[in-house]
């Protein structure tokens, strides 16, 4: 996993944004939460690892959680940002799925961002 996602996160986050990320597997998406909970340790304010629930909330109002994209985890979810991890692990058909599960979140805020990585 690349330090310039964990750094993207941890700015969005201290901005109070609200950022999602779906990795390929549940192992990549909490490998990712794993880098990004040593980054934010100072600056959370509240950190859950629950299974299938993992969230970071911080200070700043802003909240970090991950999803794999066998998730329905998705759903009703309102984020500022989503990254999109391991995008060349996909098939174009798994991509084209997740693309059409993620279609209600981008207008959920009026600056939403899509990442891939």
């Amino acid at each position: 996993m690349s330090r310039y996602l964990t750094e993207g996160v941890k700015r969005d986050l201290a901005k109070g944004l609200s950022v999602g990320l779906v990795a390929h597997t549940m192992v990549g998406a909490r490998a990712v939460f794993a880098s990004v909970t040593d980054a934010m340790k100072d600056d959370a304010e509240k950190i859950s690892r629950a299974n299938g629930a993992e969230r970071i909330t911080t200070k700043q109002g802003g909240e970090f959680r991950v999803f794999s994209r066998q998730s329905r985890g998705m759903r009703g979810v309102s984020l500022d940002v989503l990254v999109v991890a391991d995008r060349g692990a996909y098939t174009y058909e798994q991509f084209r799925s997740l693309m059409e599960d993620v279609t209600p979140i981008m207008g959920t805020r009026p600056n939403f961002e899509l990442i891939t990585t």
